[in-house]
């Protein structure tokens, strides 16, 4: 009796190793499954940070030369660039199809008015005759 006592020990203390042996084979497989997806989350965050970076410096160039674009349209224009030299600070722009609102080609507006150039400030008042803008009479010279 004694015997079988004493076998059902070893055999409880064999399967108890073989089980403590058994997980902790499995703690190491979890465990370098885990690194390996921290590895290539960390890839991954690399590479999509590398990504953001290179858009963001598209997005910078694309705006540089945007700018030399919208340059080189007011210069064409016969201006030197945005700001009117007398101007009250409202500055050139180039309207965007403002032109074609109102049934013209493309046209230089000044202080966001369109077709309102600063050479004829005054052009809500008659061209005919002389006069001081007021009753009928031209507007210029208000100038």
């Amino acid at each position: 009796r004694e015997e079988a006592v004493e076998r059902a020990k070893a055999a409880a203390a064999a399967e108890t190793a073989g089980t403590v042996r058994r997980a902790e084979e499995e703690a190491r497989r979890l465990t370098a499954e885990l690194a390996g997806e921290r590895r290539s989350r960390e890839r991954e965050e690399a590479r999509l940070r590398r990504e953001a970076e290179e858009a963001k410096a598209a997005a910078a160039t694309a705006e540089e030369r945007s700018r030399d674009l919208r340059d080189a349209i007011a210069g064409v224009a016969g201006h030197s660039g945005y700001r009117h030299a007398r101007g009250s600070g409202a500055g050139w722009a180039i309207g965007p199809g403002l032109g074609e609102r109102h049934g013209g080609p493309m046209r230089i507006t000044h202080g966001g008015y369109p077709n309102r150039h600063p050479e004829s400030r005054y052009q809500h008042y008659s061209d005919e005759g002389e006069g001081d803008g007021g009753s009928g009479g031209g507007g210029d010279d208000n100038d």
